[in-house]
Order: C-alpha cells, then sequence, then structure tokens
C-alpha cells in the first residue's frame, strides 16, 4: 500500500482562512463515485460535528496546501 494513499480512518488538518483548524477524518472511500465524490468525511471543530452528515471530497482537496495529515 501506497504510504500517500488517502483511507478509511485517515485524519487531516484543514487550515481554515477564518483562522480556525478543522479535523477532516475519513469515513469512507468509494472509488466508484465520480471523482470529485470519492471520500465521504466527518469534519469537526473543537470535537464537535461541524455537519450533521458526510461532506464528499476528492483527492483533490486533500493536495491543498491549507490541508495537511494530522500526525
Amino acid at each position: 500500500m501506497n504510504e500517500n494513499e488517502i483511507k478509511v480512518g485517515d485524519v487531516y488538518v484543514l487550515d481554515s482562512e477564518n483562522g480556525k483548524q478543522y479535523e477532516v477524518v475519513v469515513v469512507n472511500v468509494n472509488h466508484f463515485r465520480e471523482p470529485n465524490m470519492q471520500y465521504a468525511c466527518d469534519v469537526y471543530l473543537d470535537g464537535w460535528h461541524v455537519w450533521d452528515g458526510c461532506v464528499f471530497v476528492g483527492e483533490t482537496f486533500f493536495k491543498r496546501k491549507n490541508v495537511r495529515r494530522k500526525d
């Protein structure tokens, strides 16, 4: 497995323009969805869900300069 592969359970940090850091947790990967919706994620701020449901993103989201894998 490629160490850069995005998989269920991975946690990323989004350094937002509003000065807040959101935790983005990958909860599902489905390569049969369209490319910009392959990854279902839960988003948290200070330990609280930001949305009631999942946010769907593509691989390009994780390559943005303000998104990094959480240590």
